[in-house]
């Protein structure tokens, strides 16, 4: 079964010089995912974001989901350990 879903993603306490590094690696696992084309990447000082403007069509997000949070928070770990990274699923089709 598919859903409707909206990737929100923060990765807060990135070092100045970790930022690029960062915004990279989670490219890399966006690109991977083939997801590139549906989240907008912004950087500023200390923290990246990602969001999906739109709902995505997932197929089997119970399993899809949490391998793409695993890669994304062991992506960012390995080029800035400090890091936080908090990623959020939004179904817009439920109350």
């Amino acid at each position: 079964m598919s859903v409707n879903l909206k990737l929100q993603l923060r990765v807060s306490n990135v070092p100045d010089e970790a930022t690029e590094p960062v915004l990279d690696a989670v490219k890399a696992v966006l690109v991977e995912r083939q997801i590139a084309n549906d989240v907008v990447l912004t950087a500023r000082t200390g923290e990246v974001h990602g969001v999906t403007p739109y709902p995505m069509i997932i197929s089997r997000s119970y399993l899809w989901c949490p391998e793409v949070e695993a890669d994304l928070t062991a992506a960012v770990a390995a080029v800035a350990p400090a890091a936080k990274c908090e990623i959020t699923w939004d179904s817009p089709d439920e109350p």
